[in-house]
């Protein structure tokens, strides 16, 4: 449970800490403003999926 606008993130390969995705912050980055990538989360997977899905209820 907790906060509607806070997710859980699991391990993610590249990350080193525990991480937690800020959902209202959703928003599209110029990548100009992108300084370094640390990890990545396959567009395909069920876990971004899941990130969707939390997101649209944010938005109700």
């Amino acid at each position: 449970m907790g906060k509607r606008h806070l997710m859980r993130l699991p391990e993610i390969e590249g990350l080193n800490k525990s991480s937690v995705l800020f959902l209202n912050d959703a928003k599209w980055i110029n990548s100009a403003r992108v300084i370094d990538v640390k990890a990545h989360i396959d567009p395909n997977s069920h876990l971004f999926d899941k990130i969707k899905k939390c997101v649209m209820q944010m938005m109700l």
